[in-house]
């Protein structure tokens, strides 16, 4: 598990998987088991853990990085975008 500081919030968890794309396009991904009614809550996860990236040193100032909720048994994918300040 990593830890990351961010303000006066304390974060403790895992990342499922990051990383960038052929193209340089940092991604965030998280697998979800539950329902997509919840998908506010899992995109509010996925931007804490963008900045999370940023803080250490993942991300740079200005750009976007693409975060995307997995529903593997419903088949859904839920993306958005965060800009990193």
């Amino acid at each position: 598990k990593d830890m990351a500081k961010l303000g006066t919030i304390a974060l403790d968890g895992q990342i499922d998987l990051w990383g960038r794309d052929s193209k340089g396009q940092l991604w965030v991904l998280d697998y979800k088991t539950g329902s997509s009614d919840y998908s506010e809550k899992a995109q509010r996860q996925l931007v804490y853990y963008a900045k999370a990236l940023n803080a250490a040193g993942h991300a740079n100032s200005g750009e976007t990085v693409k975060l995307a909720a997995l529903y593997p048994f419903s088949q859904e994918v839920i993306t958005r975008e965060w800009l990193v300040p």
